[in-house]
């Protein structure tokens, strides 16, 4: 396939990309022509891929900082960053849609992005969008906030620098933590972790940290580590694969999932939660199971589940990766 030629917009595109764009909701909200043609006359970025017969195949929208753009996710970066470049939407017209677009138009976009400043955007993820959280991970993104810009929506606020580095400096969560995957070396901070939530539940002990940094880095199990400010470990979530079944695929199960006390009520399960569906998209897992601790904290954990999109199947509370 022919690599994709990008152009700025014009005036005249504004037919054609509200052609394109309105067909899309509600992956992205309608824009009117007056907004329209503030973006292409300078307002944003707006590049295109020209389609036949005048349409368009493509777009990206992005804005620097102090436009005049109503969202409210454009405006929750307004409040936390002083420079950025913020992707508002890329659409794809269907017929070319898994043919590498959406990858090029950001490859466009950091080609043009000045240095000094991140790429940010965001992704759903209540109603969840993982096969856009996967791309974006793919991408280089990685999640620096949870956002709630209204009831009943929750998104994923994503960063990225041109060069793909990630930056200290960028603005924390609500919980003031960030996510990394563990690794052998760090797989100590997994351990202690699991070893806190497994002496709350007044359970087995934790595995010790040698099994942990060796399955790790055989890929037998998959873990993720909440940093406070400090870099202390604070949460963990750890993941493991089933084998593949005649029904459709393997399963992914939490194996442990753990939050300090002084951060519970402060969204940084969900955010462990929503980071482990997106390592369940990548790994080709068709679903993440889950059991709620028994006893006294299992109506708590039942609740804490349903609420992250998870349903009850007989004891165990399964996620259906779309």
């Amino acid at each position: 396939m022919t690599a994709a030629r990008f152009r700025d917009a014009t005036a005249a595109d504004v037919p054609a990309l509200t052609a394109l764009n309105d067909p899309a909701v509600p992956a992205v909200n309608v824009i009117a022509d007056e907004v329209w043609h503030r973006f292409v006359a300078g307002e944003a970025l707006v590049r295109v891929v020209d389609g036949p017969g005048g349409g368009l195949d493509a777009m990206l929208v992005a804005l620097q900082p102090g436009r005049r753009y109503g969202s409210l996710n454009y405006a929750w970066y307004q409040r936390k960053m002083p420079l950025f470049t913020y992707v508002d939407r890329i659409v794809v017209a269907p017929a070319r849609r898994g043919g590498g677009l959406g990858r090029a138009a950001y490859v466009d976009l950091v080609a043009r992005a000045p240095d000094d400043r991140p790429i940010v955007c965001e992704v759903n993820l209540d109603p969840p969008n993982d096969a856009s959280l996967a791309f974006h991970g793919s991408m280089g993104f990685r999640e620096i906030a949870v956002f709630d810009p209204e009831p009943g929506k929750r998104v994923a606020m994503l960063a990225r620098r041109p060069d793909g580095a990630t930056d200290p400096s960028w603005p924390g969560p609500d919980d003031g933590c960030t996510l990394e995957l563990a690794r052998s070396e760090t797989a100590g901070d997994v351990a202690s972790c699991a070893g806190a939530l497994q002496a709350e539940l007044g359970g087995a002990a934790a595995p010790a940290d040698l099994i942990l940094r060796e399955a790790i880095a055989a890929g037998d199990i998959v873990a993720l580590i909440a940093r406070d400010g400090d870099g202390r470990a604070v949460g963990t979530v750890v993941l493991a694969g089933s084998a593949s079944s005649a029904a459709g695929g393997a399963i992914g199960e939490i194996q442990a999932l753990y939050v300090a006390p002084l951060l519970r009520s402060r969204r940084l399960g969900s955010r462990l939660v929503a980071a482990a569906r997106r390592v369940a998209k990548s790994r080709g897992w068709r679903g993440l199971e889950a059991g709620a601790p028994s006893g006294a904290l299992r109506p708590r954990g039942d609740a804490f589940f349903r609420a992250n999109g998870f349903g009850a199947i007989g004891t165990r509370l399964h996620y259906a990766v779309s």
